[in-house]
């Protein structure tokens, strides 16, 4: 199964993975709760529908700097659109601002647009990063061709309130060009922060980590925090784990740690699924009966964004559209639309 883990950009020598962990539940970093994933409709199309973690299972206040993690898919595409139209886009062309954007696709082509002039499509699994900072318009989907599954997350994180008047800035990462390690009988793709010696390619103007991690059936990792990292997160998208040798975690959960004591949490890969399971996603024929992979999204903080927001500039809640905090600013965007904003002001 995957599991996905987020950290606010874990910053140095913030995990450590290793296989065959044996510890009893006194040594392992307690488990805060489990919750589901909600069911959210986050542009107001009732027929697009996401799954959300953040903030819906977990609050904005206990996750921050994440303001929100949706999964979408995985879903089959009507067709895919060229870098040169504007037709086609699941989500058109809206603002953003004061805040940090991560497109990842785990199933199908990611297709970008946006007001400084970058268009691009890029395979899966890869990701389109932006630091939006003093403002940006952007539109997403439509690059996968048709009849082929589109599944993957948007991720909205708080930027450091002395950075939210920077330029933007934009990437996007082909998955040859994600760093993998690999561990014995699994591997984590490192999206954003460090692990170990490998750095994400995500360059965000908050402290954060996030990684794609996967294992194989039955299969062990250990997750160790550092001493400076207060908040970790683990989102499972596909299969099913133990948690420290005892609490289960599945599919479209997500689990928050207590780091306030020891610091390494033990994860092991559910078995083999029994034959004829039904599967909680779209199937291809015969995946039934597939021994299906754990996959989880880690996620870590160092920076605790929110406690920087000086008071009479309250941050948005994720998901909530903000307005724009100068005139001028929706005058140059566009007036397209209401701003998801990482602060009202």
């Amino acid at each position: 199964g995957s599991l996905a883990a987020t950290a606010s950009m874990f910053g140095g020598l913030c995990t450590q993975v290793r296989g065959g962990v044996q510890a009893s539940d006194a040594q392992m970093m307690p488990v805060r709760y489990i919750r589901d994933a909600k069911t959210a409709h986050p542009t107001g199309d009732p027929s697009f529908e996401v799954k959300q973690c953040m903030p819906a299972a977990v609050p904005e206040d206990e996750a921050d700097p994440f303001l929100m993690c949706d999964e979408f898919g995985p879903t089959l595409s009507k067709g895919a659109h060229g870098n040169d139209s504007d037709q086609g886009f699941d989500v058109g062309w809206h603002p953003h601002h004061g805040m940090e954007i991560l497109s990842y696709i785990v199933e199908g082509k990611g297709r970008h647009a946006d007001s400084m002039g970058n268009r691009e499509t890029f395979d899966s699994p890869g990701f389109q990063w932006l630091s939006v900072g003093s403002g940006i318009e952007h539109a997403e989907g439509g690059g996968t061709p048709a009849g082929e599954r589109t599944h993957g997350f948007q991720m909205w994180l708080r930027m450091p309130v002395a950075r939210m008047e920077d330029d933007p800035r934009y990437g996007t990462v082909e998955p040859a060009d994600i760093p993998v390690a690999k561990f014995q009988r699994g591997q984590a793709r490192v999206i954003a922060g460090s692990l170990g010696s490998i750095e994400g390619p995500a360059k965000f103007a908050v402290t954060v980590q996030i990684l794609d991690v996967e294992l194989e059936p039955g299969a062990e990792w250990a997750y160790s925090c550092p001493d400076e990292m207060d908040n970790v997160i683990f989102y499972a998208f596909k299969g099913r784990a133990t948690i420290n040798g005892g609490q289960t975690l599945r599919a479209q959960q997500v689990c928050r740690f207590d780091t306030s004591g020891p610091r390494t949490a033990a994860l092991q890969a559910g078995a083999r699924r029994l034959q004829g399971a039904r599967p909680h996603w779209p199937a291809n024929a015969g995946e039934d009966r597939v021994a299906r992979a754990l996959r989880v999204l880690v996620a870590g903080d160092v920076t605790r964004v929110l406690s920087e927001v000086p008071a009479g500039q309250l941050p948005a809640q994720a998901g909530v559209l903000g307005l724009p905090r100068h005139p001028q600013e929706a005058e140059v965007m566009g007036r397209r639309g209401r701003w998801h904003s990482g602060r009202r002001g």
